[in-house]
């Protein structure tokens, strides 16, 4: 965490954005930490090597998905150098976040199963959690993401569900879950675009 912190003040960014939007340069506050990218990537791996032997042998395997879906990640919010972060702060995407704070815990709650809801609550207790992207898996994070993105529908402007939409389809095309696609189906939201 001390790599990540030595990059970002998690204060100091809230300050600067909150600062930045009665003037509309939210962007420029992403640019600024977007060039910072490759740092990120890199305090991102060692943190990832450090964390490995908590992992099972087969688990560990998955550790090249986990580096690919970060890249893609960083990719995705820094695209444009942070265009997309910028609208989402802009268009009130951290406020539709906590609106529908419920509606989002609720789908984790009835999308994923008993075992894998174990699994999560498992990560605080022992450190430990099973990474897998199997059919099962990749099926319940297609169902996450339509609630989710049905969730921040009923938020007054689309863009928040827009990006998180774009969002799930980058990730999913970083990870083995891009064999199982079952493309949700597209939301006739009001206003809806495509956030690319």
């Amino acid at each position: 965490m001390s790599c990540f912190n030595s990059l970002v003040d998690m204060e100091v960014l809230q300050q600067e954005i909150e600062n930045a939007k009665p003037t509309g340069e939210v962007d420029e506050v992403f640019k600024k930490y977007c060039a910072k990218t490759p740092q990120f990537k890199n305090c991102f791996r060692n943190m990832t090597e450090m964390v490995k032997p908590c992992f099972s042998p087969a688990e560990q395997k998955n550790f090249n998905v986990m580096y690919n879906v970060t890249e893609q990640l960083a990719d995705f919010i820094c695209f444009k150098e942070g265009d997309r972060i910028a609208l989402f702060i802009a268009e009130g995407g951290k406020e539709c976040f906590q609106d529908q704070q419920d509606g989002i815990q609720e789908c984790f709650s009835t999308v994923f199963d008993n075992k894998t809801q174990a699994n999560i609550q498992n990560i605080s207790v022992s450190g430990i959690m099973e990474l897998e992207f199997k059919e099962k898996q990749c099926d319940q994070m297609t169902g996450l993401q339509k609630c989710m993105v049905s969730t921040l529908e009923k938020c007054p402007k689309p863009t928040s569900a827009n990006i998180l939409d774009s969002l799930f389809n980058f990730i999913r095309k970083a990870t083995p879950c891009k064999q199982f696609i079952k493309a949700p189906e597209k939301s006739q939201a009001r206003g809806r675009n495509t956030v690319s």
